[in-house]
């Protein structure tokens, strides 16, 4: 789209966004980079969808270690 601005055009263009990958999630929480997040205890594969789902309301191992 074009708007004038002080009898200038500007042009305004779309920003595309990216979601990010489950491991980048996990590690903006500090998870450490070799933490399982994509199987289950059985070794069954976990979705993307799975995974993020699985970090909504998980705590970080290095915080939990720190405080202890």
């Amino acid at each position: 789209a074009t708007v004038w601005l002080k009898g200038e055009p500007w042009e305004i263009v779309a920003i595309t966004l990216r979601m990010l990958v489950p491991r980048e999630l996990h590690n903006a929480q500090d998870f450490p980079p070799g933490y399982l997040i994509d199987r289950t205890v059985p070794w069954q594969a976990l979705t993307k969808t799975a995974q993020v789902r699985m970090l909504d309301h998980s705590v970080s191992p290095v915080p939990t270690q720190q405080a202890a």
